[in-house]
């Protein structure tokens, strides 16, 4: 996507608010022998910030219905992913009604303690794919991310032999 002086003239509005938004959500390159600035929208940040747009404005969505209207409102050639959901939103599939619901990890609590009541407060059992987006930052290099979890979780196998995390605190 390039934007020359005539765009930001067509869309009316200020040159620096639509940098900052290509900024934000892609990547910017310098044609080297033009000096022209182009912007590449980046999938993931734009299928994210509609997945929040989507999410934030109900309590829970059906889960169906949740990834049909995502991907209609993303910008055309662009596909969502499951995977950009991660440390955005919790999902529930296991029932006969699967849900999707905002759960950012940007608004737990940044003490671990407190993290994991919170997180096991809202889902009794936890794989290990569903938990590693939401205590990932708590990782350090003197403290991995298995040792956090061994820390704060009781850790056993399923009968796939997944691995799935529960609370110490009973």
């Amino acid at each position: 996507m390039y934007c020359s002086d005539s765009c930001f003239n067509m869309w009316h509005t200020h040159r620096l608010i639509v940098e900052h938004c290509l900024r934000c959500y892609g990547t910017e390159a310098v044609h080297p022998s033009t000096g022209e600035v182009s912007f590449e929208l980046m999938e993931e940040k734009v299928c994210q910030f509609y997945a929040e747009l989507l999410l934030r404005s109900v309590d829970k969505f059906d889960y169906h219905d949740f990834m049909q209207t995502w991907q209609q409102a993303v910008p055309e050639g662009m596909t969502t992913d499951t995977k950009y959901l991660k440390g955005l939103a919790l999902r529930d599939v296991s029932g006969s009604s699967p849900a999707i619901w905002y759960f950012p990890v940007l608004a737990l609590p940044h003490n671990p303690q407190s993290r994991f009541e919170n997180l096991f407060s809202v889902r009794e059992k936890w794989t290990h794919s569903d938990i590693e987006p939401y205590v990932r930052d708590l990782e350090t290099p003197s403290q991995s991310l298995n040792a956090i979890l061994l820390r704060y979780t009781r850790s056993s196998s399923d009968g796939r032999g997944e691995r799935t995390y529960t609370s110490k605190i009973i």
